[in-house]
């Protein structure tokens, strides 16, 4: 029989040291391959065509030793993401003063080395000038990955009006949108699974309207040639934050040009940005050998594609009348209709719908007309009521202005004096407003209610109190 042998001290040693000497070669393989991917990173960003197209008013990405100040990039909290436009003779620097505001920058996130600025979704911002934006067209390309699946805006501001903020991001779960605040323009999306890179084209032309590209290529994801008018105004813009709705997530590039690019510029720009994150481009996208997906085409090609356009003629669908190749969402916008119409426009020029939803505007409200109120003397406070009422509903043939009338504008109120209405003649009288907003929305001002109506004066006047059906 065989005698069996321990391992001696010394084969154990020279196993130990090989073991390390593997697990040391494979940590020092990733951190090369890493260090490799991050430094074409930086050469792509240095020899981009972003800095040499005109009108570009902010160029914020990660990966160059410009981007941030030193010694919050090594701490980790960002109060300052610098702006690398070599254009521009002040740079448009995002910064944030307050401690607990500040995002964090996240190494190794894109591509497996590519920084990140990591927002929160709590209350991390920071602050931009969007000034420049205002009554312009403009390009918007953002470059992120969503951390959650709750709304999350990662361009805003702090204006409720329409047209005074640039909105980009999550409205929800499944939807990104392209808003200037009630001029908005919405694209369905899968919900949220996991981070994903994610690069975001938005474009405005005050002629041709809204245009929308996930992850780029010649075909927009989403359009609205109705969508055309520009920001009046743009307070309080900044990067992860409108109106304390905050995104949670990471933000690798933005670069902002306040022009409606060239669809061949817009190309270039979209083939660096897929090449520097490794974010695959659609199939049949001119922009060649794009990351890892890559369409068929060229470049060259691109500047004399032919758009392929769809006419809509769905009812319930006022506007736009036309869209391009592609898929997308349109808003049942006619009069009196509600809902939302899946679409796709296919390369033949035939729009089909998955689904049409449109349907007639939810219950109207109405306006209960109480009655006539009739003055039995001068004094005020001494009235009788003419019995009756009806109902008027706030539909189309109803739009507008309801008013009542009595003869008060040039009369005289009594006092204690002189007890008596003066100066009222059958010239004079007195509006009292009450009309349909919008078809659904009531709009009273003074809405009142039988008890609260005096009589004012020897004549009669309607009254209608506002009454939610």
């Amino acid at each position: 029989m065989k005698k069996l042998s321990a391992f001696s001290l010394v084969e154990v040693s020279i196993v130990i040291l090989i073991v390390g000497i593997l697990i040391a070669g494979v940590s020092q393989g990733k951190k090369l391959l890493k260090s490799s991917r991050l430094s074409t990173a930086r050469n792509l960003t240095q020899q981009s065509p972003v800095a040499e197209m005109s009108d570009l008013v902010a160029w914020y990405e990660t990966t160059l030793d410009t981007s941030f100040i030193d010694s919050e990039a090594q701490a980790g909290v960002i109060g300052t993401w610098i702006d690398n436009n070599t254009q521009a003779l002040k740079k448009n620097n995002a910064t944030q003063s307050a401690t607990a505001k500040k995002p964090l920058l996240a190494k190794d996130v894109f591509n497996g080395s590519i920084p990140a600025v990591r927002f929160d979704g709590t209350d991390d911002f920071l602050n931009f000038d969007g000034t420049s934006l205002v009554a312009s067209d403009y390009t918007v390309f953002v470059v992120e990955q969503r951390r959650s699946a709750s709304t999350g805006y990662f361009i805003g501001g702090t204006s409720i009006a329409t047209n005074t903020d640039l909105i980009l991001g999550y409205r929800n779960n499944t939807t990104v949108t392209q808003a200037q605040w009630g001029n908005d323009m919405d694209y369905t999306v899968a919900g949220y699974v996991t981070p994903t890179p994610v690069i975001h084209t938005y474009w405005l032309s005050s002629v041709a309207g809204k245009k929308y590209w996930r992850n780029g290529g010649v075909a927009p994801s989403a359009s609205n040639s109705s969508q055309v008018a520009q920001l009046v105004s743009y307070s309080g813009s900044n990067i992860g934050n409108y109106y304390n709705i905050y995104y949670n997530g990471d933000i690798a590039e933005i670069i902002i040009f306040t022009r409606a690019l060239k669809i061949e510029e817009k190309l270039l720009i979209e083939d660096y940005l897929a090449k520097k994150y490794n974010i695959p481009t659609p199939a049949g996208s001119a922009v060649a050998g794009t990351g890892a997906g890559g369409g068929s085409g060229n470049i060259g090609d691109a500047s004399n594609a032919t758009y392929v356009t769809c006419n809509v003629s769905i009812t319930g669908v006022a506007t736009p009348t036309m869209v391009n190749q592609g898929t997308g969402v349109l808003n049942c916008n006619a009069t009196d209709y509600t809902g939302t119409v899946n679409y796709t426009c296919n390369s033949a020029g035939t729009l089909t719908t998955s689904n049409n939803t449109c349907a007639a505007a939810p219950p109207h409200q109405y306006w209960e007309f109480i009655g006539i109120y009739y003055c039995t003397s001068n004094m005020p406070g001494n009235r009788r009521e003419s019995p009756g009422s009806t109902t008027v509903v706030c539909d189309v043939a109803h739009h507008g202005k309801y008013a009542s009338m009595m003869n008060l504008d040039n009369a005289i109120q009594p006092t204690a004096t002189n007890p008596t209405w003066t100066g009222i003649s059958s010239n004079t009288y007195f509006w009292w407003d009450c009309y349909c907003n919008n078809y659904d929305t009531l709009i009273c001002p003074p809405c009142t209610t039988i008890n609260s109506v005096l009589c004012l004066a020897p004549y009669g006047q309607s009254v209608y109190r506002c009454n939610y059906n």
